[in-house]
């Protein structure tokens, strides 16, 4: 749940009555250019209720070094120049809410419209706005008032001196507070970093961890869909708020629950009852730290991008093995490493052979013939959202899981899905694409809520489940703009087969475990995609066989 409230001051309205005088500078010049060189004087009074953000009530006084800049026109060639004004001194300030700007132009034409753009360092060398500016913040008040917080006016030269007018303020002020996922805790004085998107516009806050609020100085929305990411210590967070509106010339006050360590900001139903959930960042991975001969400690993380996968050599002769294939039939590493395919299978204390790790080892083969009873089930590792992940909340138990059969198919088949415009066709239920992204293989998954970047190629072919993949492929700025927009992609990682002496099918071909109940003694239910197909209850997954892990946490 979210709050908005408006800052107490009539918030960030910069209401200023502006008084100008000009004079010449007697200098050698072209004797056919008249009022070569001015100095201009002008006043500048932001009114008593105060405009600009720069004391935590919302009032704004004037501070010494402060500059406008002037944009106009020179009367020879018509050139559009930028003129930046004196530094403020004390004397410059009158009473915090009035000061006199001196600002010297060049051969002006005083038939053509000047622009006053406040504080002068959003101002471009060309006269335009320097919009740029605002991709990297720190979050400070102070420097966002002084550097960030735009105001403008445009008006016409009254009797050979400056006009006179209403600086507008051009953005929005957002003093923001961010909480743990049940809102519990606050968790600002944690945050280091925190990037705001709108689709369109990117803010970026890098700051020590301090207290809040975090302020963030951002163009006008309207009906957008914002979304947030926030870095605190080893912990990310995620959080995405649809049909935002956040006026010019006013402050907001918000508080944000922010979603689970490493969750992505799209929301995917998975039932009939609407329930929604978060993917983690990246696939499953599992890193070996050897203490000793056969002995093997684990640590788990989701990877760093959603693409990324080990994949993986077949031995052969000499060459050296990587990632999944230096597993031993124990479930160790014969050197320390990264994988990130694994068997269904766990640890249980009746089956003796089998290595009390994680869905690692490959010596597992069920003999069919053997009864376990009605309760094998309970001995296999089916769910990996019970390990501490590190940057996934570092807790066992911590809410990751992993989709069941049901809602892997609900997610794929039925669910009331995105729509998506292209100039050749709409789609309505948009719910995933086979595609490359950043030359890797695999499915796009499209958010229930979803807004197609502008200048990202339209996808084809959606929900289809036969095309190859290479009828859909995106830049890695591409897929960045679209993971921002909620997207989440699977990559072609590949099998290792039981023994892990090979990985299979990398980057061609993908196949995802599913959670909860087996589907016999031997095998598993999971997702499966390769070139001309998607299965989602057709192939037996054989436990003991190596394959993905994505997990998921559910939506607040």
């Amino acid at each position: 749940m979210k709050t908005e409230i408006y800052l107490s001051m009539v918030a960030l309205v910069v209401m200023g009555v502006i008084l100008a005088s000009c004079e010449n500078i007697e200098q050698n010049v072209d004797p056919f250019v008249e009022d070569n060189i001015v100095v201009c004087t002008t006043t500048v009074s932001l009114g008593t209720d105060g405009t600009k953000a720069l004391a935590a009530d919302g009032t704004k006084t004037f501070a010494v070094n402060d500059q406008i800049a002037v944009v106009y026109k020179q009367k020879t060639g018509g050139a559009t120049r930028i003129a930046v004004s004196a530094k403020l001194t004390s004397s410059d300030i009158t009473g915090g809410t009035s000061a006199t700007f001196t600002v010297t132009l060049d051969d002006p034409d005083k038939d053509q419209n000047v622009t006053y753009i406040y504080p002068a360092a959003m101002a471009n060398a060309d006269g335009s706005v320097n919009y740029a500016a605002l991709a990297t913040q720190n979050g400070t008040l102070e420097t966002l008032s002084s550097n960030l917080d735009l105001a403008t006016y445009s008006g016409a030269w009254n009797a050979g001196t400056l006009p006179t007018g209403t600086l507008a303020n051009q953005l929005a002020i957002l003093a923001v507070t961010l909480k743990n996922a049940d809102g519990s805790s606050e968790i600002t004085s944690t945050i280091t970093g925190m990037t705001l998107s709108d689709g369109t516009n990117n803010y970026a806050v890098s700051r020590s961890a301090a207290a809040g609020p975090i302020y963030v100085a951002i163009r006008p929305t309207d009906a957008a869909i914002i979304t947030i990411t926030a870095t605190g210590g080893s912990k990310n967070y995620a959080k995405s708020l649809t049909s935002k509106t956040y006026a010019a010339g006013n402050g907001y006050s918000v508080s944000w629950k922010m979603n689970f360590p490493s969750a992505l900001s799209g929301k995917f139903t998975i039932n009939n009852k609407a329930k929604q959930v978060y993917f983690s960042k990246g696939n499953l991975q599992a890193t070996a730290t050897i203490t000793a001969p056969g002995d093997t400690n684990w640590t788990w993380a989701f990877a760093e991008h959603q693409w990324d996968y080990i994949g993986g050599r077949t031995q052969s002769g000499s060459e050296a093995l990587t990632g999944n294939n230096l597993i031993d039939g124990n479930g160790t590493l014969s050197a320390a490493g990264t994988v990130d395919l694994f068997g269904w299978v766990g640890a249980s204390s009746e089956w003796t052979h089998v290595p009390t790790i994680y869905g690692i080892s490959n010596e597992v083969e069920f003999n069919t013939q053997r009864t376990y009873g009605d309760g094998y089930n309970e001995y296999l590792k089916s769910d990996w959202g019970t390990l501490a992940i590190t940057n996934g909340g570092n807790a066992e138990n911590s809410g990751w899981r992993t989709l069941t059969i049901d809602e892997w198919t609900y997610l794929f088949e039925t669910r009331a899905a995105s729509t998506i415009h292209s100039t050749s066709q709409d789609y309505e239920n948009a719910r995933f694409v086979k595609a490359v992204v950043n030359d890797i293989k695999g499915v796009i998954l499209f958010p229930d809520t979803y807004t197609h970047p502008d200048g990202v190629t339209a996808p084809i072919l959606v929900n289809m489940k036969s095309h190859d993949y290479t009828n859909n492929n995106y830049s890695l700025d591409d897929w960045n703009k679209m993971e921002s927009a909620g997207c989440v992609f699977l990559p072609a990682a590949g099998t290792g087969n039981k023994h892990y002496s090979s990985v299979d099918n990398a980057g061609k071909a993908g196949y995802y475990w599913c959670g909860g109940t087996s589907r016999s003694s031997s095998s598993a239910y999971g997702v499966v995609f390769y070139s001309s197909d998607l299965n989602l209850t057709d192939d037996y997954l054989y436990r003991s066989y190596a394959y993905s892990v994505r997990l998921v946490i559910d939506a607040n």
